[in-house]
């Protein structure tokens, strides 16, 4: 690649998740938010993933805005999801779901929890559902709020406006969310009946000191046959390419690769996995203001004749790889979107490789 072009910038985000490494695990039932979140988008390496959606109770480990978008996906109206262009087999199957209600755990306080106030208000807007947060863990907030700069401050506004709202006609609703706070997994427990289904999640209760959890001695135990681990994610390094394997990124000053003319990168891979869609945009903006003052330094040359693309192409073809170029992008993307829009959805996105290379073979 390199001899291909004069400048590479790699953005491939951080494909990774962490784990808990606590006992039980590996049972049935015990997924991450990730590959859930790319089983219903139709990535084609998750398809085969086919969870277990029999179940009332679903208890997501994490309160940042993946775990949001995992819970809406079992509280949102069926005929909202179907306009979307979630894949058709996991649309299929959530709609055959018995989730009724969804947990979201974390180990610290409503202050750290890693939402943002967009993400939390869009829960408390879906129809037929109601959230819960008990009084006893947000009402120290109460005090402290004014304090707070303004978002935060908007955010602890919310959270005990949830759990001031009177909930006596909760049995007019279809399904719940909650959100609970200070408490760490330690152990995922069988169900009685099938040693290896998930049953039970066992918590430690947590107190805070400076924003570090300690656990109290005390547990409680939730029953559930489907948990989401959502705890953060971790980037994984290329052959030839720095890699701070401590970090999970790649070594960077200002989106420029550390000692590496002409390699840069942007994103989570860049930073690590955190912020919202405009953080990545503004980090985006950094890198390729970095790229342009090297071109006018002549730090990279871009008056040499590589050949780029074709260059890359040529070099693929020998080793029988075959490279997809932007038109064929395009073409994939016009179809999807035809063929999604006469579904009445946004898009319909193919989800085995091997049917897209015969689409762009004929």
């Amino acid at each position: 690649m390199r001899k291909a072009y004069s400048a590479l910038v790699f953005s491939y985000g951080c494909q990774i998740d962490k784990l808990l490494n606590i006992p039980g695990e590996n049972l049935k039932g015990v997924y991450s938010a990730r590959e859930f979140v790319e089983w219903y988008n139709g990535l084609p390496s998750a398809s085969t993933l086919n969870p277990n959606l029999d179940c009332e109770d679903v208890v997501i480990l994490g309160q940042g805005n993946v775990a949001i978008d995992v819970a809406r996906m079992f509280l949102s109206p069926l005929d909202e999801l179907r306009k979307t262009d979630i894949s058709e087999y996991a649309l299929d199957k959530i709609s055959k779901s018995r989730v009724k209600r969804v947990h979201l755990v974390g180990r610290r306080g409503p202050l750290q929890a890693a939402c943002t106030i967009a993400e939390l208000r869009e829960l408390t807007k879906l129809p037929n559902c109601f959230g819960i947060i008990t009084h006893q863990e947000v009402e120290f907030l109460r005090e402290k709020i004014k304090e707070l700069p303004r978002p935060k401050k908007r955010m602890m506004e919310l959270m005990l406006k949830i759990a001031d709202s009177s909930i006596d006609n909760k049995i007019d609703f279809q399904k719940q969310w909650s959100l609970s706070f200070f408490k760490s997994p330690l152990e995922f427990l069988p169900s009685e009946e099938n040693p290896d289904q998930l049953g039970k999640i066992r918590f430690s209760l947590n107190k805070l000191k400076d924003n570090i959890a300690y656990p109290t001695g005390e547990t409680v135990e939730l029953s559930t046959n489907l948990a989401f681990r959502s705890i953060g994610y971790r980037g994984v390094g290329i052959p030839g390419l720095p890699f701070d394997s401590e970090r999970g990124l790649i070594p960077n000053k200002n989106g420029s690769v550390i000692n590496e003319r002409g390699l840069y990168c942007s994103g989570w891979i860049k930073r690590g996995p955190t912020g919202v869609i405009a953080t990545t945009m503004n980090d985006g903006f950094e890198t390729a203001k970095t790229i342009l003052e090297d071109i006018n330094s002549s730090r990279i040359d871009i008056t040499s004749d590589q050949l780029g693309f074709d260059g890359l192409a040529n070099s693929l073809k020998d080793i029988k790889v075959k490279p997809l170029n932007y038109q064929d992008w395009s073409k994939i993307d016009m179809i999807e979107t035809q063929v999604g829009t006469a579904k009445g959805k946004s898009r319909e996105k193919f989800v085995d490789i091997q049917e897209v290379f015969k689409l762009l073979d004929h």
